[in-house]
C-alpha cells in the first residue's frame, strides 16, 4: 500500500535535504516557496498516478533541480517521453524508468563537469 504523502515529517526532511544539497537555492527561494514547490510537485506526481513516496520524491527532486516545468521542458525530452510513453502502463514502472534515466543523465553531467 502506498504511503500517504507528503506527511509533515517527510516534508521537513525533504526541506532539510534541499538545504544541504543546494543551500544557495534554498536560501534564495525560502521555506514557504519550497513548501509550495513540494505541494505542486506532489500534485503533479498524482497526475501521473505516482503515489509511492519514492515516486513522489523523484518528482519533487526533478522540480527542485530542473524547474517547475521540467515535465515538458524541451531541454529534457527524455522526461516527457518517459512520462508519456504509452508502452509503460504501470505507474511504478514509469517512475522507475524515469529514475533510471535521471541517474544516467546525472552521471553524464557530472562526467562532463569533471566531477565523476
Amino acid at each position: 500500500m502506498p504511503l500517504p504523502f507528503p506527511a509533515a515529517g517527510v516534508v521537513g526532511g525533504i526541506l532539510d535535504q534541499m538545504n544541504q544539497i543546494y543551500p544557495q537555492k534554498y536560501s534564495y527561494l525560502g521555506d514557504g516557496a519550497l513548501r509550495m514547490l513540494i505541494q505542486e510537485a506532489t500534485d503533479g506526481a498524482k497526475g501521473y498516478q505516482f503515489s509511492e513516496a519514492r515516486s513522489v520524491t523523484l518528482f519533487i527532486v526533478l522540480m527542485f533541480a530542473l524547474g517547475h516545468g521540467f515535465a515538458n521542458d524541451p531541454l529534457f525530452p527524455w522526461i516527457s517521453h518517459t512520462l508519456q510513453d504509452p508502452q509503460i502502463i504501470d505507474p511504478a514502472s514509469r517512475a522507475q524508468r524515469l529514475e533510471n534515466k535521471m541517474l544516467v543523465y546525472l552521471e553524464c553531467v557530472l562526467k562532463h563537469a569533471g566531477v565523476a
